[in-house]
């Protein structure tokens, strides 16, 4: 199926699914609904993430959020943690 086609789909589940619905991902053909995460796991998010701001050089941040999405792939995800240029938030 159309990645963009499948995008549509998770919206609409997305607008019907009860809490504690956190968002969805697409990997090929599946989309796959997730549950909020319990605050040991984002505690530990946090953590890793508080490590890496002292470590990685100034142009680049640990984000933890947002989601990386690659419709050429038909992918979209919403990782724990990722480290991106800082350009991106421009």
């Amino acid at each position: 199926m159309e990645y963009g086609r499948l995008r549509e789909i998770a919206e609409r589940l997305a607008e019907h699914a009860p809490d504690p619905f956190r968002g969805y991902e697409i990997s090929g053909d599946e989309i796959v609904m997730m549950m909020s995460t319990s605050r040991p796991h984002e505690f530990i998010a946090l953590r890793i993430r508080q490590q890496l701001d002292r470590q990685i050089p100034s142009f680049l941040v640990a984000h933890t959020g947002g989601e990386v999405e690659d419709a050429s792939l038909g992918k979209l995800r919403h990782p724990d943690l990722i480290v991106v240029p800082d350009a991106v938030f421009a």
